[in-house]
């Protein structure tokens, strides 16, 4: 396919098809008539309608596949063959109307052309016309494709597998980032070419009509790359893309697990990591990689990797992976494992019993015991299959499988291939997958090389070692978000020096202190108003104590008043009754028990007549003192003093509520800056 507009209209006319319901053959038919249509001769082979389909849509058909549509036109009974060529019937072609669909999808994309020249003339890159800069778009979409055959080695870096100007690819991922996902009419036309693009693939099939089968049972087995994508572990775009992808394979019928031993991987790579993070110098000595790059950015703790690694199977489970144990080993059928471990050997470091080398022969020799040596023609009947994000490992794996002189479907695939396949079953199963998976391709184009890593962390090393800049500082840097961006833009057009990395460690760092010192004022604002909050919420605890205090004060004033009644009361009846007994001739009258009570009626008034004689008080101040005294027992058993005071003390600052106001002010008070 070339990347001219009508080339590219064509294959975003392919997206709109499918949108529209056509099978995938369907999908190419009005190419065919529209050939048809302009067609000058009655009579021809594949070969012109190629030739004439070229011209007309940009597209280059594989002979078979038009042949395999023109087979379609001649059921409809618009065509005949004899002797190897087709003639045209007299049924009427009717005109699909290619012309003016592509018209309308050619001003979508010229629009996006033109936006991206005038992004890329602002980052310093002149294009010639909006047409180059489509060119452009359509090239770093095809480049960084992974094909549903893979024939060639896939580098795993966006950069490495892009043909343009590593400044360039950046410049078109930080586009597609930062202008065609945020808005709708760019993100439209974008989705439309990428899809578009990956819809003329299917014509690299052998059987077009099985791009619509169903997975047969598939047992897909995940590396551990793709399943750390999965949980969230190599950034927000490529777990988005990963857990689409998971749900799309289980849509179209496939089975996603995992073998105990990659989960055992898995844990053996998170306990380095968090041995890593417990040091500044640990974390300088991190390979710039995915899980590395979060783990930075988002600032795990080691705390944060042992619980990841604790609950490992859960959030497996949570992404629909389940764990399932290697199939015993079968020597027949799997085939030579140690030219396979040599193969999968780092060429640096030819050591084939390194855990990663052994791990992968394991995944691999699982697999082909799975299949159990059945041979399977395609990936939807291959019973089982290794899925990996890693180019170099699928090359090498299938470079070993058809050298061990085996045919049909190699035992692994890449990632971006399978999720591929399965989108075409069912694109409406997984609407933005493409788009997700091609915003994960450019966060990774936007990092900086390992090179140009290796040379920032070298010069943090010295810095540190000479005094500039603290262990804190330093750990600041490494984790923060403005350290890759500034990295990668030296590395655009240059190699970068000790001087230009020095010029990017010194602008984070200033821009770290910007961050820490609106950090510490915000602090120091939010402390502040927690001080009011506080303020207000004691002085209101002191009236609500207040208050409540005063309704108590006023129930013990009443029952005391009431007891001191009752006992004045009895009191005054003693003595009006004492005073009676008292007339002559009435004490002897009352005879028994009745004297009894009348004697201590006697002595009772006779004691209370001596007590306010002595303390020179009357009935009535008695009264008072027992109502007092009353008031005074109720108060020391249910209002304590300090029960009451203290809560409210506890709600204020010490010095009181004229203190909450400096709180967050003072200069010992400001939040350090941290890393």
């Amino acid at each position: 396919m070339t990347h001219a507009p009508k080339g590219l209209a064509t294959v975003a006319l392919l997206k709109t098809r499918l949108d529209e319901g056509h099978d995938h053959l369907g999908l190419f038919e009005p190419l065919i008539l529209d050939a048809l249509l302009n067609l000058t001769t009655q009579d021809f082979v594949a070969a012109d309608i190629k030739a004439l389909l070229n011209e007309r849509s940009g597209v280059l058909l594989p002979t078979g596949a038009i042949q395999t549509l023109l087979g379609r036109c001649k059921r409809q009974g618009l065509l005949q063959r004899a002797g190897g060529r087709y003639f045209r019937t007299s049924q009427a072609v009717l005109d699909p109307g290619i012309d003016a669909a592509r018209g309308a999808i050619q001003k979508q994309q010229a629009a996006l052309g033109r936006e991206f020249a005038v992004y890329a003339a602002a980052a310093g890159i002149e294009l010639d016309s909006a047409e180059a800069a489509l060119e452009a778009l359509a090239t770093f979409v095809s480049d960084n494709k992974v094909h549903l055959i893979l024939n060639e080695a896939v580098p795993d870096s966006p950069l490495e597998r892009s043909s343009l100007r590593r400044k360039l690819t950046r410049v078109i991922a930080r586009f597609i980032t930062d202008c065609c996902l945020r808005s709708p009419e760019l993100r439209t036309a974008l989705q439309a070419l990428t899809e578009g693009i990956l819809l003329h693939d299917t014509l690299l099939l052998s059987d077009i009509p099985k791009a619509a089968e169903r997975f047969q049972n598939l047992l897909v087995v995940f590396d551990t790359p793709v399943l750390f994508s999965a949980i969230d572990l190599h950034g927000v775009a490529n777990g988005i893309a990963a857990k689409e992808g998971l749900a799309l394979l289980r849509e179209a019928g496939a089975r996603t697990v995992a073998f105990d031993r990659t989960v055992a991987e898995m844990r053996k790579i998170l306990s380095v990591y968090e041995g890593y993070l417990r040091t500044t110098e640990g974390r300088l000595n991190l390979r710039p990689t995915p899980l590395a790059h979060h783990a930075l950015t988002a600032r795990l703790s080691p705390a944060d990797f042992r619980e990841i690694s604790a609950t490992l199977e859960k959030r497996l489970a949570k992404v629909g992976v389940s764990i399932q144990a290697v199939p015993p080993h079968n020597r027949n059928y799997t085939l030579n494992e140690n030219a396979l471990a040599q193969c999968l050997a780092d060429p640096d470091r030819p050591d084939t019993e390194v855990a990663r080398v052994r791990h992968d022969v394991d995944s691999i020799a699982g697999v082909l015991t799975l299949r159990a040596g059945r041979t399977a023609t395609s990936i939807e009947r291959s019973r089982a299959i290794l899925c990996t994000s890693s180019g170099r490992v699928v090359r090498n794996v299938q470079q070993w499988f058809f050298a061990e002189g085996e045919q049909g479907v190699p035992p692994i695939v890449h990632q971006a291939a399978l999720t591929s396949i399965a989108w075409l079953k069912k694109p409406a199963a997984a609407p933005n997958l493409k788009m997700h998976e091609l915003a994960a391709l450019c966060a990774a184009a936007m990092r900086p090389t390992r090179a140009t890593w290796a040379k920032f962390v070298d010069a943090l090393r010295r810095l540190r070692t000479e005094g500039n800049i603290t262990d804190d500082e330093t750990a600041a840097i490494v984790a923060s978000e403005l350290t890759e961006p500034l990295l990668a833009r030296l590395d655009d057009d240059f190699e970068p020096d000790s001087d230009s990395i020095g010029e990017a460690i010194e602008r984070v760092r200033e821009g770290y202190r910007r961050e820490s010192s609106v950090a510490a004022e915000e602090a120091v604002r939010r402390a502040q108003a927690e001080a009011g909050l506080a303020q207000r919420a004691a002085t209101e605890a002191i009236a609500r104590s207040s208050q409540i205090r005063n309704t108590i004060e006023a129930r013990i004033v009443r029952s005391s008043r009431r007891a001191a009644k009752v006992l004045f009361a009895v009191l005054l009846f003693v003595t009006v009754l004492a005073a009676f007994l008292s007339i002559p001739g009435v004490f002897e009258g009352v005879g028994g028990v009745g004297q009894w009570i009348a004697r201590a009626i006697l002595i009772l008034a006779a004691f209370l007549g001596v007590y306010t004689a002595v303390r020179g008080t009357s009935l009535d101040d008695l009264r008072a003192r027992t109502e007092e005294w009353f008031a005074r027992r109720i108060r020391n058993r249910w209002l304590p003093e300090s029960e009451l005071v203290r809560p409210a003390e506890r709600s204020l600052p010490e010095g009181g509520p004229s203190d909450v106001s400096r709180v967050g002010s003072a200069p010992d008070d400001r939040p350090e800056s941290t890393a």
